[in-house]
């Protein structure tokens, strides 16, 4: 029996299934879309998510198009830690200029699952190690995010908002797309024209 429109292959998550469906028709609207027949892809998606589904490089800068006031706060903290690791000082909210040490908790933030583990309580093999790992069982360590580890920070938390937590659900976006056109025949756009098409 063929697939219908309402066919879910039983071994499929559905919500997968479904972005996939999403890659379809955004492959379909390239294929067949353009002027001629006025068609053209209803939803528009921030700039890092074309460049995913192109297979090209997501940058911080991206960050600036899925959430511009994150992304400025972003720059902000590391706007300050280079001021920190340079001895320079800072000014706090009150006003006040002072000197901060490289390794001071300045922003009071920590590292969470939002933002991935902390590299420094990883060992070479990815798992938890020292004060995290006690008796086999996982602890929770606190990790602050100091001047020497803010670009790190800055980055790992660009790159799970933007990619990590809905890598799955991009991919699958990204097969569906490639189901129905060739890849190479969208290899020399570019983010903004696939938004564009």
């Amino acid at each position: 029996e063929s697939p219908s429109l309402g066919y879910i292959p039983q071994q499929v998550d559905d919500r997968l299934w479904r972005y996939r469906c999403l890659g379809n028709v955004m492959g379909l609207c390239l294929l067949h879309g353009g002027d001629q027949y006025d068609l053209r892809f209803p939803v528009f998606f921030s700039r890092h998510v074309y460049n995913f589904l192109l297979r090209r490089r997501v940058e911080f800068t991206d960050y600036a198009y899925h959430d511009p006031e994150a992304h400025a706060n972003l720059l902000k903290i590391l706007q300050t830690a280079d001021l920190i690791l340079a001895g320079q000082p800072v000014s706090d909210d009150g006003g006040l200029c002072r000197m901060v040490a490289p390794d001071e908790d300045y922003w009071m933030l920590e590292w969470d699952e939002s933002v991935g583990a902390h590299t420094g309580c990883l060992g070479a093999s990815g798992v938890l190690t020292g004060e995290a790992a006690k008796d086999g069982q996982e602890a929770e360590v606190s990790h602050p995010v100091t001047a020497e580890n803010a670009h790190s920070y800055v980055a790992q938390k660009a790159h799970y908002e933007m990619i990590a937590s809905v890598r799955d659900e991009l991919t699958a976006m990204r097969d569906g797309l490639y189901d129905v056109i060739a890849e190479e025949d969208v290899r020399s756009l570019t983010a903004d024209d696939l938004q564009l098409l």
